[in-house]
């Protein structure tokens, strides 16, 4: 299986996912190409989970919880795994742990929705 990435373009606040290119060379010769220095994109890779609707959740999403609860999704190098983070939570927590991937929701990414962390359960 072909691991799905993305970038976020801070230059033109947009989303690139590998996806919509031919081959994994092409999208990170776009990537390369993309503004340095503050404006340096950030690549993203996929969980290889999927939500309630199918959609592939990436590092940096936001999901909400069968309870309405919002979490972002990270990567912890630590443990080297994907994580989930809350406000309020001591710790993180894993997929499984907190919430079934196939039972959440995406509902957007802290690069275009960090208002919806400032939300109460």
């Amino acid at each position: 299986m072909i691991q799905n990435f993305r970038f976020y373009d801070r230059f033109n606040s947009l989303m690139v996912y590998s996806s919509e290119y031919e081959s994994l060379a092409d999208f990170f010769e776009d990537y390369e190409k993309a503004v340095k220095g503050e404006n340096a994109p950030v690549l993203i890779q996929s969980t290889g989970l999927n939500d309630k609707n199918g959609k592939e959740i990436f590092e940096g999403d936001l999901i909400k919880g069968k309870f309405g609860d919002i979490m972002s999704v990270l990567w912890d190098d630590g443990f080297a795994s994907f994580c989930l983070s809350k406000p309020g939570w001591a710790y993180l927590h894993y997929f499984k742990e907190a919430v079934d991937a196939e039972k959440c929701e995406v509902i957007g990414n802290i690069y275009d929705n960090k208002e919806l962390l400032n939300e109460k359960d």
